[in-house]
């Protein structure tokens, strides 16, 4: 059987892109992991004084200068995945109705380490990426067992998956803090491992997002003929009757061959605003087996399109 794709071209910064229907999409493929927190070493909590506890049965999130940590192993993400959704997801152990905001923050590392007792391990061994998340907690907290979920997390999984050193069955790890003296308190895998923290990663499979990554990959001709002249400055102009001609060219497409196409489209973002004007964009494929980038030339050549 072949496989299905999702195609998506995401070009860099250009003008404006005129679409007479938009075509109907077929939505990619999505996988749902859960992984839940797995060893003792793999929830942490660190006090003010850089003491670092691995036993305790309560996570204690939250607390001033307090830092606690979640590690989920072998999560099998494909390298640069697309993430449509991602989240933690508690048990309750006790009772707080106060209103809070947890800062939740990735580790910036391609298979995160299991956490240790040396002081300070969650704050001076880790660096955390970007970006960051804000979790506000503003209701009630009070019965034991009942599941608690974090505000959104792909943004940080992401970027930890398009790292370049990170392959399927990696761990990624995640530190929590508020700097507040209001705390949530959790199962942690020493209380029940089936209660422990657990992960839900949400991303879509056969899918391929490329850029265009040069700037001779992109740039419009100015006249269909001999003596066109053609630009590869900040802007690629679409429309103004038939006179100019955009040129697209996307490198290391990886598709395998005779994979069966769903959907594909080129996402454009705009530099221009003109919402007064309508019209339509014919688009041609280049009917070579891989195309070479443009030139400046002053030269016209049959693309022979497909």
């Amino acid at each position: 059987m072949k496989p299905d794709f999702i195609i998506k071209f995401i070009c860099s910064v250009f003008a404006l892109a005129f679409v007479a229907a938009s075509p109907t999409q077929v939505p990619a493929a999505t996988e749902a992991l859960e992984v839940r927190v797995a060893a003792s070493d793999s929830d942490a909590e660190e006090g003010g004084l850089g003491v670092v506890t691995l036993t305790d049965a309560t996570l204690d999130l939250g607390g001033l200068y307090r830092l606690t940590g979640l590690r989920f192993a072998n999560l099998t993400i494909p390298k640069g995945a697309p993430i449509t959704r991602a989240y933690i997801e508690f048990a309750a152990d006790g009772q707080d109705t106060a209103p809070t905001t947890f800062t939740i923050e990735g580790v910036a590392s391609d298979n995160a380490p299991a956490f240790t007792t040396a002081p300070f391990n969650l704050m001076l061994t880790n660096t955390y990426s970007t970006p960051k998340v804000n979790w506000v907690v503003d209701y009630p907290w009070v019965t034991v067992d009942q599941v608690h979920q974090t505000a959104e997390l792909k943004s940080i999984v992401q970027k930890i998956v398009d790292r370049s050193g990170w392959a399927p069955g990696n761990a990624m790890a995640f530190i929590i803090s508020n700097n507040d003296d209001v705390f949530r308190k959790a199962k942690s895998w020493n209380a029940d491992p089936n209660k422990a923290p657990k992960l839900r990663v949400e991303y879509t499979v056969n899918a391929i997002d490329v850029r265009v990554s040069a700037s001779s990959d992109d740039l419009y001709q100015g006249y269909f003929g001999a003596s066109a002249t053609t630009y590869n400055g900040d802007t690629l102009q679409f429309g103004n009757s038939s006179y100019y001609y955009p040129g697209l060219r996307f490198k290391n497409v990886n598709i395998p061959q005779g994979a069966v196409i769903n959907y594909a489209c080129i996402k454009f973002t705009a530099k221009q605003d003109r919402p007064a004007e309508t019209g339509y964009v014919r688009i041609q494929g280049e009917k070579r087996l891989s195309p070479p980038t443009f030139t400046t030339a002053n030269t016209y050549a049959d693309p022979s399109v497909i």
